[in-house]
């Protein structure tokens, strides 16, 4: 495989991605998928206070070094409150978005993505996760183009991430997708600023 020069999508990755919103027999609305390697499709849908269970079973089977890129510390659990607050987001204040791996009764999340505006409002923090099992297949950048595409129609400008210094994978990913994002140093974190518009990344089209 080339390597992939700063601000150009894997062809492989883009060609993979479906993000067209389509509703189940069951109701649920599915906002796209993307595919791995092996045929299967993670499809990717709005989280809700259901999803509590899932979000733990992925937290006991997820690494260290995962629950350390995303929490910043190694948590195997998160009380009810915490859970409801993560994967419950205002209308208009920001989303949370769930990958979801299998049918019926293996149905399980595979990786998440969240996204809070803070102020000014055209702001907004995001903190995304992927699991072990599923992991440099394309769903981290998948995810990103999603949650632009959500926040582009609600009026976010900017995203803002902070990201530790050893999480090289997510460092890489915003440097390839957001080459015009702004960076500076906290102790060991990285603040990312990356612009949606006007020069930023374009999450509809590839370049």
């Amino acid at each position: 495989t080339p390597p992939l020069l700063p601000g150009r999508p894997c062809p492989r990755v883009m060609e993979s991605l479906d993000m067209e919103p389509e509703a189940d027999k069951a109701g649920v609305v599915w906002l796209g998928s993307h595919g791995l390697r092996d045929g299967r499709r993670v499809r990717f849908r709005h989280a809700s206070r259901a999803d509590a269970g899932a979000v733990r079973a992925a937290m006991h089977t997820s690494s260290d070094d995962t629950l350390r890129q995303r929490f910043f510390a190694v948590v195997r659990d998160l009380d009810d409150r915490e859970l409801e607050h993560s994967l419950q987001v205002d209308p208009g204040m920001g989303a949370c978005v769930v990958g979801e791996l299998g049918e019926g009764s293996e149905r399980r999340l595979v990786c998440g993505i969240r996204y809070i505006r803070a102020d000014p409002r055209e702001t907004a923090e995001i903190a995304l996760t992927v699991h072990d099992e599923v992991r440099r297949q394309g769903l981290a950048r998948a995810l990103m183009r999603l949650a632009m595409e959500l926040a582009i129609k609600e009026g976010v400008r900017e995203f803002v991430a902070q990201v530790q210094s050893t999480n090289e994978a997510m460092l890489a990913l915003l440097a390839r997708i957001a080459p015009r994002a702004t960076r500076t140093w906290d102790g060991n974190l990285q603040h990312v600023r990356i612009p949606l518009v006007e020069g930023g990344i374009q999450p509809s089209k590839s370049p």
